[in-house]
């Protein structure tokens, strides 16, 4: 390798603006790699001057050198030998700080040679967390530091957990402090794959907290931002750190329930969301002594939050924490035993709410009841089974249309949670059995709910609105109703449809739309039925009014867009056109 060649470039460097010169030297030492006349080895022989220099500087420009040319070089022109040499050479020299940029850049070049093996990547990794104190550098060193480090992890993580079992420490030193935004991305990533894949339990404390310390995100981008990184990317990067592994369990739950507490309805939102994850992944025995609290925190967010999505993130906590605490009870079991204890936490508030003579606690904790029900069989038959008695008893009570309604919302949100998603006949659970349950309150279920939209329609229309969403819930739960019932209850809600005022009827067909999803022969067959002998023949047009169709029109419209419905409306009106 001409040395002048190389104390050409070198000098350049002294310009920083001068990118011709240093582009014409970099082609020509390339150029002389490529075609025998030099290689990495006389390179490298080439700056031994600057490489051991005094001066910072020198040995910068010089590490810089190898890097730059590195990164040029076709793959093929770095043989094996070269790898394990330049591997060595930088990770040696990580102690000396100017140098630590284009180390690093080199390092990085290097990995992605084909050469680069699984010794290579134990080395570079124990070099970067022991030889360097990453958060002393600059922004744009620290991310390339973390980045080369995330990707080792990524490629060579399941080696390193066998071969660098202490990697865990390193990595918690490099990491923490970090506040960048961007540097925070490489870093969450980079650390679930360390809780994922490296046995953590006796670092698992120190580890929850070097993340927890983040949450909740409150990022901003700034004006003009163009990092492309959002506060829902970080949030969801950091959730997966919090959820990354059980050993979090014994730290995490006390630390959740307290920013659950917060005013702040984003901080609630993403507590709720980070628990439902968390307990999908942690260890019952962990969440157990915290359940009490867990359950009346949670079960306090759905019936005092206003704000629809905190709402619905609270219940879907809910449910998969209920969903973990019943996976092992077998369904049948609900029908003849006590409920476990977090179920009759539940159940005893709600059951003494419901015989309060004011309802409308038990209609704010009613999707709390919702929630719990729909995360099993074991759950939904449990609550039906100590709730559904009372409620009816409660029904045949009522005095007023405020009542009645209390009464609606109770019903819908129970049979919501004991829909056919929810319910499942289970091998220990025969179909008698399971008819025998349900079939004891059909007759109280269905006279009234039926009674109840025939007589509201008159006294409140919104009311019965209520009355036909729970008669349409009702519908959906499995073996409460038999057919004829289901027939005559389809006809109650379709009759309402054409009885209440139009500006209600938009809601009413979104209640028979659900219904048709979840009983299309049903209602295929009562509507069917009804356009059979109500639609005129469209032979005149002065023969019928189109204001008056235009409820029918609007109710197809809706309808005919379920599949098993397209056809059967399609052959209706067809029936209904002139033949020539």
């Amino acid at each position: 390798m001409d040395p002048l060649l190389i104390q050409a470039y070198l000098t350049s460097l002294d310009t920083p603006s001068d990118h011709v010169t240093q582009e014409q030297c970099l082609l020509a030492i390339l150029t002389a790699i490529t075609t025998g006349h030099g290689s990495l080895l006389t390179l490298v022989q080439g700056l031994e001057q600057v490489l051991t220099s005094e001066h910072k500087e020198q040995r910068a420009k010089g590490i810089k050198l190898m890097a730059t040319v590195l990164g040029r070089l076709d793959p093929v022109w770095v043989p094996a030998a070269a790898v394990r040499f330049l591997v060595n050479f930088f990770c040696e020299r990580l102690s000396d700080t100017t140098c630590v940029p284009w180390l690093v850049e080199g390092l990085q070049n290097l990995f992605q040679s084909p050469k680069f093996d699984d010794e290579h990547a134990e080395q570079v990794t124990r070099a970067l967390l022991e030889n360097i104190h990453v958060q002393s550098f600059q922004q744009t060193t620290r991310y390339n530091i973390l980045r080369l480090t995330l990707q080792l992890l990524e490629k060579y993580g399941s080696i390193l957990r066998t071969k660098y079992p202490t990697l865990v420490d390193g990595f918690v030193q490099a990491m923490d402090g970090e506040k960048d935004p961007r540097n925070l991305m490489l870093c969450f990533r980079a650390f679930s794959i360390v809780a994922e894949t490296f046995d953590v339990n006796d670092q698992a404390e120190d580890m929850f907290e070097l993340v927890f310390c983040y949450f909740p995100i409150t990022f901003r981008p700034p004006p003009g931002d163009t990092l492309g990184i959002t506060a829902e990317d970080l949030k969801l990067a950091l959730r997966k750190c919090l959820t990354a592994t059980p050993a979090f369990g014994p730290y995490a739950i006390d630390l959740f329930l307290t920013k659950l507490s917060s005013s702040s309805g984003t901080a609630k939102l993403d507590t709720l969301q980070t628990l439902t994850q968390c307990f999908r992944v942690y260890r019952m025995v962990d969440i157990e002594p915290h359940l009490s609290e867990l359950v009346t925190s949670i079960g306090d967010v759905i019936s005092q939050t206003t704000d629809e999505s905190v709402n619905a993130e609270a219940q879907r906590a809910l449910t998969t924490l209920f969903s973990r605490l019943a996976q092992a009870l077998p369904p049948k079991e609900a029908l003849t035993t006590e409920p476990y204890p977090a179920l009759r936490q539940v159940l005893d508030q709600f059951v003494a709410q419901l015989r309060d003579n004011d309802l409308q606690p038990a209609v704010r904790t009613c999707r709390v009841l919702r929630a719990v029900a729909i995360s099993s069989t074991y759950n939904a038959l449990m609550v039906s089974r100590h709730v559904l008695p009372i409620l009816l008893t409660r029904a045949d009570e009522c005095a007023t249309v405020a009542d009645k309604g209390h009464i609606l919302e109770i019903m819908y949100n129970l049979f919501k949670g004991c829909s056919r998603d929810t319910l499942s006949l289970v091998a220990d659970l025969d179909q008698t059995e399971w008819d025998s349950f349900w079939r004891t309150y059909t007759d109280k279920t269905f006279l009234f709910l039926t009674s109840a939209v025939a007589t509201l329609v008159g006294q409140d229309q919104r009311t019965a609105l209520k009355a036909c969403s729970a008669l349409a819930a009702a519908l959906a739960v499995p073996s409460l109703f038999l057919l004829d019932e289901k027939r005559a209850a389809m006809s109650v809600i379709q009759d309402t449809y054409y009885a209440v005022n139009p500006s209600l009827q938009p809601l009413l067909s979104d209640v028979m739309v659900q219904l048709a999803r979840a009983e299309p022969d049903v209602v295929r067959e009562v509507t069917e039925l009804y356009l059979e002998n109500h639609l005129p023949l469209f032979t005149n047009t002065g023969d019928f009014d189109r204001a008056d169709l235009l409820p029918t029109f609007t109710l197809l419209q809706e309808l005919g867009a379920i599949p098993a419905l397209t056809r059967p409306y399609i052959q209706v009106l067809v029936a209904h056109l002139p033949t020539r």
